[in-house]
């Protein structure tokens, strides 16, 4: 295979700065990921198999790093791939393989609709009922989980989060891994959001080391508003995600000022 002058570049960054997308749950990273997928395989052909490491495109929907036992882990490490994008916590994968500088990119979502879109996209699959359904009490409850905190839970780095502990332990935890994820933010080279989808493309574009443009992603459901929800809903879900409320204002604010300095109109 002929590679082109980017394909060179791809296949010598490894293992130092391979791309890195942290796909948090309901922030279409799906479409994200067959992005990401189509851009490396046109750049690389048929060894994107062996050097992207893209659950559902390149290997097992399930196989996310996370997850893997010691014996996958070797195989994957074996294969040295320049590209992963996958559901594991933010720092999990450059840890694992022992990276030196990853080019990180992830896109963050508004919480309430995150969590709505979550619920259906989920746990209705399980529970058979809507939102409205649910008594205050019974809301109350479902959203003392992981639901309400999963970007500030992925893009903190923390993985042993334990469901059975009181609420106000939770929150406890809570207030540093916030502090944790914010930090952990500015790490990332490239924050989206997908209420901005054209305008993260862009900077993704401008921004990552090897020269790629991809094309933005389609199939992207940016709203919840065709779900069954009520204003009791929205405000209780507004209550309980606190934490994903402040990590991603503070997204909207970096990613303003991201545009301001590398896309200026």
């Amino acid at each position: 295979t002929v590679l082109s002058p980017i394909s060179q570049t791809l296949m010598i960054t490894t293992p130092k700065n391979p791309f890195i997308f942290t796909h948090l749950d309901k922030c279409g990273g799906t479409s994200v990921r067959q992005m990401i997928f189509d851009t490396f395989k046109r750049e690389l052909g048929d060894m994107v198999a062996n050097k992207v490491h893209i659950p559902g495109f390149t290997c097992n929907d399930e196989n996310n790093v996370i997850n893997l036992d010691r014996s996958q882990l070797l195989k994957l490490t074996a294969s040295a791939p320049i590209c992963f994008a996958d559901h594991s916590n933010y720092s999990v994968i450059h840890k694992l393989f022992n990276l030196e500088e990853p080019f990180y990119f992830t896109i963050l979502r508004e919480p309430v609709s995150r969590i709505i879109s979550h619920y259906y996209f989920n746990t209705y699959k399980q529970t058979q009922k809507n939102l409205t359904d649910f008594t205050t009490d019974e809301l109350r409850v479902g959203l003392q989980g992981e639901l309400p905190h999963v970007m500030t839970l992925r893009l903190s780095g923390y993985t042993e989060w334990d469901n059975s502990l009181a609420y106000s332990e939770k929150c406890k935890l809570l207030d540093q891994l916030l502090e944790r994820a914010i930090e952990n933010m500015q790490a990332i080279q490239v924050v989206g959001l997908l209420e901005n989808i054209s305008e993260s493309i862009k900077l993704l574009n401008l921004l990552n080391p090897w020269g790629l443009v991809f094309d933005e992603p389609g199939k992207l459901n940016k709203n919840s508003s065709d779900k069954p929800v009520n204003d009791k809903v929205i405000e209780l879900i507004n209550e309980y995600c606190r934490y994903d409320r402040v990590l991603y204002q503070t997204a909207v604010k970096r990613f303003q000022k991201d545009l301001q300095v590398h896309a200026p109109l």
